[in-house]
């Protein structure tokens, strides 16, 4: 018998390799994919982390400070101190924001503990305005 075209042979061979053309494509999309995703994740993981590193890790992080409102108030002055010497202490407020901030101060109080074993008491007190 002739055939026009090829053999029932010749066609279950190429069905066979079609199929398996077929197979590597369809794993090669599915690895694509999973690495699409994978990507994906990545990415919103690191922007959530960068949204939740500005809240817990501010950009001024200096020694005796506190946060307020995007308001870093610092206090700086020398760790050792004795009696006759005046005291040097500097506050110094920064915005930790990205945008301006606008702020009015009406009162301040300043207040520095002695502190023994047994009990603590003001030391120096400092109130604006008086």
């Amino acid at each position: 018998m002739k055939y026009h075209s090829k053999t029932p042979e010749e066609w279950e061979k190429y069905d066979e390799e079609k199929e398996k053309k077929d197979y590597i494509k369809k794993m090669h999309k599915r690895r694509q994919r999973i690495n699409n995703m994978l990507i994906i994740f990545i990415s919103i993981l690191a922007i959530a982390l960068i949204m939740v590193s500005k809240y817990y890790f501010p950009r001024y992080n200096l020694g005796f400070s506190i946060l307020l409102n995007g308001i870093s108030f610092s206090i700086m002055s020398e760790d050792n101190y004795t009696y006759p010497d005046t005291l040097n202490i500097n506050v110094n407020m920064f915005n930790t924001k990205s945008k301006p901030e606008n702020m009015k101060l009406d009162s301040f109080k300043f207040k520095i503990y002695k502190i023994t074993k047994n009990s603590s008491e003001v030391f120096y007190n400092f109130e604006y305005p008086r």
